[in-house]
Parts: C-alpha cells; structure tokens; sequence
C-alpha cells in the first residue's frame, strides 16, 4: 500500500507542473521565468562584455609597457649624450685654465727675468 502512493519525481517535468496550474497561479509564473529568461540574456550580454573590455585591457597594457621600455631607452640615451657633453664642456674649460695659467705662468717668468 505504501509503494501506491509514492510518486517517481523523474518522471514529472517543469512544464507539465505549469501547464496543469490553474491560470490564476501560472500567470505570475510564467511572467518570473520571462523576467528570469531576460535577467539571464542581460547576464550574457554582460559577460561578452566583461571578456572584450579584458581583451582590450590586456592589449592596452602590453603597449603600454612597450611604450614605457622605448621611453626608458631613450632617457638612458639622453643621459649618455648629456654625460659626454658635459665631459667634453669640463675638458674644454680645463683647457681654458690651463692655457690661462700658461700664460700667467710665462708672464710672471718674464717678469723675474
């Protein structure tokens, strides 16, 4: 007697359950498994969305970083080229001192001769 009562749920199906409700009680159903169906597409919708943007950023990041190694290079490069300037304006004043001396130096030798 008990196994006449038990029901077998694997053979009930959603739609059926719905399709035997009276109108009053599918109405409201059918309408939250619309809303539930657009929540789902808009879900979707957001996750492609979500895969572009990170596409994008990926891409963006990387040449970013290209960008920020070329400008590394060249800063390197400007700080060689302003190092050897400087250098060779030291060289070039250490000249002028020297040949000044020089000349002091063969002045005051006139001098005490």
């Amino acid at each position: 007697m008990a196994g006449e009562f038990a029901i077998d749920i694997s053979d009930i199906s959603f739609s059926d359950i719905i399709t035997n409700l009276p109108p009053e009680l599918s109405a409201p159903i059918a309408s939250l498994i619309l809303i539930l169906r657009i929540v789902g597409i808009v879900f979707i919708i957001y996750l492609i969305f979500l895969i572009i943007n990170l596409v994008l950023n990926i891409r963006r990041s990387k040449r970013i970083k290209v960008i920020y190694n070329k400008i590394n290079e060249m800063d390197e490069m400007l700080k060689r080229l302003l190092y050897k300037k400087e250098s060779k304006k030291e060289d070039s004043n250490k000249d002028k001192i020297n040949k000044k001396q020089d000349k002091i130096n063969k002045k005051l030798k006139k001098k005490s001769k």
